[in-house]
């Protein structure tokens, strides 16, 4: 019974990002994936996504312990993020 709700939660978290994806690639210019940027031209509020996440380019602010913002909903509070601005499954967006 566990096993099964665990998979329908994780089944409607993927959904979502798949949502967010779509209304980006839709709605924001597309930067190009983690191999093809060059990360010196990120800027604050660039978003990524990569699979089964979404994090934000924050970029130097004292005090913080990295570049990007982190968080999930309902999971935990934002905080400074792991992941790698240069992952060849990371895409990049900008507003336009």
């Amino acid at each position: 019974m566990i096993r099964i709700i665990i998979t329908e939660v994780r089944a409607v978290r993927l959904a979502r990002l798949a949502l967010q994806r779509a209304w980006a690639e839709a709605n924001w210019q597309t930067l190009g994936n983690g191999s093809s940027i060059n990360v010196a031209d990120l800027k604050p509020g660039d978003v990524a996504h990569s699979p089964g996440h979404t994090f934000v380019y924050v970029g130097n602010i004292e005090g913080f312990d990295s570049n990007i913002a982190s968080a999930s909903q309902c999971e935990y509070a934002p905080k400074a993020g792991g992941e790698s601005l240069t992952s060849p499954s990371v895409t990049w967006f900008r507003k336009k």
